[in-house]
């Protein structure tokens, strides 16, 4: 892992006005289809927590663009560690806990970082940015 602040998307940092267009990730890998829901993982519908959360946060998720099909298991391992947390609190869960909360946005100064998906009526800026 690289020391320093986590990069920005480069829709981002298109969005923000880099004066580095010679470092922007034109290649960024972009997640497919939006997370199926209701498609519940068995790990998760087997610990109650856990499908609490996971029937809380993986609408909300998906209505902001922030979950991807490919962003499953990570939200699946976010859920049962919420659930194992809630059994047996610790420090280390808690900061593994939090950690994974920000990757979703689902903190406060985490959720200024992310760009969700745009409206599919909408072009994207990169778009805009690449002529078409």
């Amino acid at each position: 892992m690289k020391p320093g602040p986590k990069p920005k998307p480069t829709e981002l940092r298109v969005l923000d006005g880099d004066h580095h267009k010679s470092r922007y990730n034109l290649s960024e890998p972009r997640p497919g289809s939006l997370l199926d829901a209701d498609a519940i993982p068995p790990r998760v519908q087997n610990l109650p927590e856990a499908l609490e959360m996971w029937q809380f946060l993986a609408p909300k998720l998906v209505t902001m663009g922030i979950a991807g099909d490919v962003d499953r298991y990570a939200l699946e391992a976010l859920c049962v560690t919420y659930a194992m947390w809630g059994l047996k609190p610790s420090v280390q869960m808690t900061t593994k806990l939090q950690a994974m909360l920000s990757e979703f946005g689902l903190t406060p100064s985490s959720r200024t970082r992310l760009v969700g998906a745009l409206p599919r009526e909408q072009e994207s800026p990169m778009a805009k940015l690449l002529g078409g």
